[in-house]
């Protein structure tokens, strides 16, 4: 009896040794707003040397009594892309500079100061023409999204947005209303 009351013990110990080396341990917290889902979201890449070739900085004042804008246009051989973040009267508690950083590599700009947060969201409108793009056309419109980078988990998460266009004859890609809620990383992509 003592023999099958010790194996048993040494069971429900390596029972709970194996449940505790899941992806999430007991003592790990998941951080709060970490994706739970497995889908894996990359923004589009920029072509090769037609895109950028260097980080660029736009800065813009943004009031509380009128709310502003930041405004990036660049072209080059058949890449084009325009980036326009507008906000209305309210979306900041007081007057401040905003700063983007529109990306060399991949379609997505940096908007700061990091972390600011906004009283009313401001609209992200991006086109961008001359990304190469393959796939079914119906594939890339339900797939496409505006993208926030997770800085704690390191991945690219959907985040509210509407009005997408795609043509994939001159891999056009356009988003009308990307609702950006606190200043970070965002992409556009599938």
């Amino acid at each position: 009896m003592r023999n099958v009351l010790n194996s048993l013990i040494v069971a429900i110990l390596l029972m709970g040794l194996v449940s505790c080396t899941i992806d999430n341990p007991v003592d790990t917290p998941i951080p709060s707003g970490a994706a739970l889902s497995t889908q894996a979201y990359q923004p589009f890449a920029l072509p090769a040397g037609n895109g950028l070739q260097k980080t660029v900085k736009i800065s813009g004042t943004v009031t509380a009594a009128e709310g502003g804008q930041l405004s990036f246009e660049h072209s080059k051989g058949n890449f084009a892309v325009k980036i326009v973040l507008s906000f209305g009267p309210g979306s900041v508690e007081s007057d401040m500079t905003l700063d983007m950083f529109a990306d060399d590599e991949v379609l997505s700009a940096t908007f700061g100061p990091h972390g600011t947060q906004f009283k009313k969201p401001g609209t992200l409108y991006v086109e961008a023409r001359g990304l190469d793009m393959n796939g079914d056309v119906n594939a890339l419109k339900n797939r496409l999204k505006l993208l926030y980078k997770n800085e704690i988990t390191g991945n690219w998460e959907p985040i509210e947005a509407y009005g997408f266009q795609v043509d994939a004859a001159t891999g056009t890609v356009v988003c009308k209303n990307g609702v950006i809620k606190h200043f970070s990383r965002y992409g556009f992509g599938i």
